[in-house]
């Protein structure tokens, strides 16, 4: 994002069970317009960190709505 011109577009695909701003805060500092998805947890590791725990899936449909937002 430091690099890209001002305007452009980021997506962050997130584990439903985590959540991190700093993608988010950087993308208002560079300009960028940001969006966030939450994907869905295939499947999830005992004691494992959210961050880390597990495949994540996004629908097609969602995937689908995502291109034509962009």
């Amino acid at each position: 994002m430091v690099f890209a011109p001002s305007g452009c577009r980021v997506l962050e695909i997130f584990n439903p069970s985590f959540t991190n701003p700093c993608y988010r805060m950087l993308a208002a500092l560079c300009g960028a317009k940001y969006q966030s998805v939450y994907g869905i947890s295939l499947k999830s590791e005992p004691n494992a960190p959210a961050e880390t725990a597990g495949d994540i899936v996004l629908g097609s449909d969602v995937v689908e709505l995502i291109m034509h937002s962009a």
